[in-house]
């Protein structure tokens, strides 16, 4: 993750629980997102994106039925999850069809 000085995009997932978009040092913040894939049985390719910070959930986020609104698989506990939104333009990347708009982690 690298630092960048614009402001946290805001998001508009009104999820339960919502994702916050506010007060946490990542959000605004770069991040490389690199994927490989098998185009063919003998050729792999490999795409780079690079995304935003655009909210997270707080360990201590519950959603409606009280649960918490993340659990990592690695602990089985609660955890905080980064929304990241990538915003590449498909008409203008060679490899389109294995963009994603945005992941979490």
């Amino acid at each position: 993750i690298s630092s960048s000085s614009q402001e946290p995009l805001s998001n508009k997932d009104d999820g339960d629980p919502p994702w916050r978009t506010t007060d946490h040092e990542y959000l605004g913040r770069l991040v490389k997102w690199t994927q490989e894939h098998a185009v063919t049985a003998r050729r792999k390719i490999t795409v780079e994106q690079i995304g935003r910070v655009a909210g997270w959930i707080s360990e201590s986020d519950v959603d409606k039925a009280g649960e918490p609104g993340f659990i990592s698989e690695k602990t089985g506990q609660p955890a905080k999850l980064f929304h990241v939104v990538f915003e590449d333009e498909p008409h203008m990347h060679p490899y389109a069809s294995y963009l994603v708009a945005f992941q979490d982690f």
